[in-house]
């Protein structure tokens, strides 16, 4: 079965009313949108099976949906290859969008955002309950729907869970589905140019992940095509 991933990179915004990736911003009138919330300064990776509620103090770092098996194992493999190189100790940059220029320990580990987790296990439960469609959610009516792009579903994250109103113009949504493993979702990612910058883009600061496994009929690329059951999420953010 061929694999598909796409990717979704957030554009800057002049202001919270300018165009862009999923429309205007959250903030009212013609004041600006507040900018991106602040990350951890030490990198936490929750275990999985947290308990809601559990973390490392901060909003961010607060769990609000507990991490499966391979949420944490996707988290685990993003910080060592930007360390290391490699994903579940195998070399895994020849070819890729840092192939060349890579340097071990020159990129920072990135910390679990709880909101992105938690607007990433969304959209991976909504591609593999109602269909793949990538970065789309085109079925508002669908119990799993939660936000037609990745910016209006990480800003309705951040309302929902921390109250506060802001512009998702600083990160990156990766999407897979078919790939059984962690690991080999992170190399299909890590060898697709788009992905890869997504991941080891020097500015990132926090991450979460995201996915669903079950049985699943999909939208794309044609209706009623039966995909296997496992869609995957990656949130960026700075």
């Amino acid at each position: 079965m061929k694999k598909i991933l796409f990717i979704l990179p957030m554009l800057a915004l002049a202001a919270c009313g300018g165009g862009g990736i999923g429309g205007p911003g959250t903030g009212g009138g013609t004041n600006p949108a507040p900018p991106a919330p602040p990350a951890p300064t030490a990198i936490f990776i929750p275990q999985v099976g947290a308990a809601v509620g559990s973390g490392d103090g901060s909003k961010l770092g607060t769990v609000y949906v507990s991490p499966n098996t391979q949420e944490v194992a996707l988290m685990q493999f993003v910080n060592e290859v930007r360390t290391k190189g490699t994903i579940n100790g195998v070399p895994a940059l020849k070819g890729t969008c840092v192939d060349g220029t890579f340097t071990p320990g020159t990129l920072s580990e990135l910390t679990y955002n709880g909101v992105l987790a938690y607007a990433a296990r969304k959209h991976a439960t909504y591609n593999g309950t109602y269909g793949y469609e990538a970065h789309a959610e085109t079925q508002p009516t669908h119990p799993n729907f939660y936000g037609t792009t990745s910016k209006e579903r990480v800003e309705r994250a951040y309302r929902d869970l921390t109250g506060q109103n802001i512009a998702f113009t600083w990160g990156q949504e990766n999407a897979g589905f078919g790939y059984s493993k962690a690991a080999d979702m992170m190399h299909a990612w890590i060898e697709s140019p788009g992905h890869c910058r997504g991941i080891m883009e020097p500015g990132n600061r926090t991450m979460g992940m995201g996915y669903h496994t079950g049985p699943s009929t999909v939208s794309y690329p044609a209706p009623g095509v039966s995909l296997g059951p496992n869609t995957w999420v990656q949130l960026f953010g700075k």
